[in-house]
């Protein structure tokens, strides 16, 4: 079973630059999401087939 929250984390550390999440797994992925303190700095961008891939906002 894949550890989201720490995908997400590593994500806004900048351990890793990305992940991605596909449909069949994206309702384990929102239970998790839903309750990260840190969804301002995590970008998910959907593409066809319900396929999302998250990175870390830049910041100015």
């Amino acid at each position: 079973m894949v550890d989201y929250e720490v995908l997400l984390e590593q994500v806004r550390s900048g351990e890793i630059t990305e992940f991605v999440v596909n449909n069949a797994d994206f309702p384990a992925f929102h239970k998790v999401w839903q309750g990260y303190s840190y969804q301002n700095q995590i970008r998910g961008e959907a593409t066809r087939g319900g396929v999302v891939t998250y990175t870390r906002l830049e910041t100015n």
